[in-house]
């Protein structure tokens, strides 16, 4: 029998054998513990983003906020059919039941509880990912990249019958891991579905090379949560045709959520932290155990809120003309304080600059859903 070789450097392991404490099935071998803190810091990058998407799906599927008639599939592109609003029926909204029925796939479920929730998805994980990624990230960083064809994965007519063309920015989260455990940079793109990525994380150089897109916002992690308190304190605008009761429901939902998390921990004498660095076959059975518990709880927290009458603190929000969402003041581009040369994250959002601004033909000119036509300057 040949001695066992490391399976980060191929060198020669170590006897007596140092393996990995998080594998189960087929042994892991190191020649040092520097290689096995960058194999099992990789193992844990994608263990914690898988484990924030499925958490962020199921708070999704109890805070969804879209009326849909119908849904339909064409080759790889999902048709998703809106309903009509009724603002004045005190019995509706601005939850609406997630039609889990109207799919035989797992992956167009996503697309649909994802649509339109990039922000949310950074901004509502916040807490979670601060505790699991805490010890193996130098930075976390938010960014927002445009020239994200999403109408090639699903596209959304509303109930008139017209098809939703504007070309949204995308929200995702950048963790690049410390120095001593690889420093590798990753994207966690938790609401990716939409878009056709269906990985919760991506190597980083993937994730912004994918089909042309351009880092064109970078800021601390932290920033969509303010954005989204913003928003509901009436300190930041929403297009007039939102209804700001969704975004006071999904805050509520979230903290139910994370309320939810800590009744499992206490269930099972354990932290997430814990859990994603255990063995992969009791990682498995806990992470289904907790996505359960969660999805169960916040589905009954809805019901209970249905059932007491939908009740809202009263608030005072902030409505703006629907063309100034995409023409009204200027948004910092970048809000955060590199050390050094910055992160992977940041040198490439500096390497984007001279395409900012600038927008592929089909993108150029765009209709919205209430028939208005805009059109981009390009920039260049």
């Amino acid at each position: 029998m040949s001695a066992p070789t490391c399976s980060v450097c191929q060198k020669a392991a170590t006897l007596p054998a140092l393996i990995c404490t998080m594998c189960t099935t087929v042994p892991t071998y190191y020649c040092d513990t520097n290689c096995r803190g960058r194999h099992q810091t990789q193992e844990l990058v994608y263990r914690c983003g898988g484990l924030l998407k499925e958490l962020l799906l199921a708070f999704r599927e109890a805070a969804f906020d879209i009326k849909i008639k119908g849904v339909e599939k064409i080759g790889n592109k999902l048709l998703i059919y809106e309903d009509w609003y009724d603002l004045k029926d005190p019995n509706e909204g601005p939850l609406y039941r997630f039609p889990g029925h109207m799919f035989d796939d797992d992956s167009d479920k996503s697309k649909l509880l994802v649509f339109c929730a990039c922000q949310e998805a950074v901004a509502f994980t916040f807490e979670l990912a601060e505790t699991l990624l805490r010890d193996i990230s130098a930075t976390i960083e938010e960014i927002n990249v445009d020239n994200v064809d999403r109408n090639s994965t699903i596209v959304k007519y509303v109930a008139t019958g017209r098809m939703d063309g504007v070309p949204y920015g995308h929200n995702a989260m950048i963790v690049e891991t410390k120095p001593e455990l690889g420093g590798k940079s990753y994207a966690f793109d938790l609401a990716g579905a939409q878009n056709g990525q269906l990985n919760a994380v991506v190597p980083f150089h993937e994730f912004a090379n994918k089909a042309g897109e351009v880092v064109s916002e970078i800021h601390p992690h932290g920033y969509c949560k303010d954005m989204c308190k913003k928003i509901r304190d009436g300190t930041e605008g929403m297009p007039e045709t939102h209804d700001h009761r969704s975004s006071h429901m999904q805050y509520e939902i979230a903290q139910r959520m994370l309320a939810a998390v800590k009744e499992w921990e206490g269930i099972n004498k354990t932290k997430l932290q814990r859990l994603v660095r255990s063995k992969s076959d009791a990682f498995v059975e806990g992470k289904a155990s907790l996505i359960a518990h969660v999805s169960s709880d916040l589905l009954a927290y809805v019901v209970k809120w249905e059932q007491d009458g939908r009740y809202i603190k009263p608030f005072t929000p902030l409505e703006v003309p629907w063309a100034m969402s995409f023409h009204g003041p200027k948004v910092e581009e970048c809000t955060v304080e590199p050390k050094g040369l910055g992160s992977q994250a940041y040198r490439r959002f500096l390497a984007d600059k001279k395409r900012r601004g600038r927008f592929p033909e089909s993108m150029k000119e765009f209709t919205n859903a209430l028939g208005q036509t805009f059109k981009f300057v390009d920039l260049s």
